[in-house]
């Protein structure tokens, strides 16, 4: 990268250097990226990765499956599919009264070893991944809080409220 391409880089993206006695300081907003570094042999290697940070209020009427890329997706359902795993292997949802889940109850209840407690619960949270990433950010966010919701997703993709 030339200097000008790397003067324009470090201007859009808000990064500042500095050079005091003998080191170089990088400040990058916290909120904007995500950096990772390491040494390779002779060499300090800095990565920075781009934060999505998406204004839920812009977003409350669409369905996840529409507003999210194919990566994060995959990481959505593998992290939401085992939230809702361990959820249903606390067994609390049992004592709901909502009138969907009572057939599904109904045969939870029925299930006497804990391997077909643990079948069964492995394919309602997958269905139940499913179903959430086919659902409106704004019923979503009615099942989970902001802060739990940002949890199913990478760390570089992440909503807030502005």
């Amino acid at each position: 990268m030339e200097n000008k391409e790397l003067e324009k880089y470090l201007e859009e993206n808000n990064i500042t250097l500095d050079v005091k006695a003998n080191k170089l300081i990088i400040k990058i907003p916290e909120k904007q990226n995500k950096v990772i570094t390491y040494k390779d042999k002779e060499s300090l290697i800095i990565e920075s990765y781009g934060k999505k940070i998406l204004n839920a209020k812009d977003y409350l009427d669409k369905p996840l499956i529409e507003i999210l890329n194919k990566q994060e997706k995959m990481k959505f359902l593998e992290e939401i599919s085992a939230y809702e795993f361990g959820c249903i292997l606390e067994e609390d949802w049992l004592n709901f009264k909502d009138i969907h889940r009572k057939l599904q109850q109904e045969e939870y209840k029925k299930l006497v070893s804990p391997l077909e407690k643990k079948i069964f619960a492995k394919g309602m949270a997958i269905q139940f991944a499913q179903e959430r990433l086919n659902s409106k950010l704004k019923d979503l966010l009615d099942f989970y809080n902001l802060d739990c919701f940002n949890t199913f997703l990478p760390e570089t993709t992440q909503f807030e409220y502005k």
